[in-house]
This record gives C-alpha cells, sequence and structure tokens, in this order.
C-alpha cells in the first residue's frame, strides 16, 4: 500500500524561521516521525510531495527511515520525494 503526504504544513507545524545566516529553520513533530518509521516497518511505500526546495526534507526523509528515496520535479512548483 502506498502512502502520499504533504511535507509543508503536514508534517511541520507551518511555521518557518530564518537564522542570522539566512538559513531557514522547520519544525516537525518527532512522533510523526516514528508512525513514518512504524509505517515503512509495516510495509507501506511513503511518498512526500513538496512544493518546497528546501534542503532539510531530505535529512527528514534520513531520519524516518525512507532511506532509499528519490525526488521527481513535477511541475516548476511540486517535487515528489520517496
Amino acid at each position: 500500500m502506498q502512502i502520499v503526504c504533504d511535507i509543508d504544513g503536514v508534517l511541520t507545524d507551518g511555521k518557518i524561521w530564518v537564522n542570522h545566516q539566512g538559513e531557514i529553520i522547520k519544525s516537525f513533530n518527532n512522533k510523526d516521525i516514528g508512525a513514518v518509521k512504524e509505517l515503512i516497518s509495516m510495509g507501506f511505500q511513503i511518498t512526500f510531495v513538496t512544493a518546497s526546495s528546501w534542503p532539510g526534507a531530505d535529512h527528514y526523509l534520513r531520519r524516518s527511515g525512507a532511506e532509499d528515496r528519490k525526488s521527481t520535479r513535477l511541475n516548476s512548483s511540486h517535487t515528489v520525494i520517496s
């Protein structure tokens, strides 16, 4: 079974912080990472969709256990990471 989930505003709380160096910081709930790991262990294929080019999304996916992932640009505003 496959689950498709947006990242921004779904796995994040929608807040964006910018530090003094101009880097974007977003907040994720660790319970979401745990749920994604559990779903993967149960055999689910998780596909993340984002319109953001924020590099932290890739780091989040590594933490979630989605090691074999790929990013595909759907159009000018959406990327699929699975």
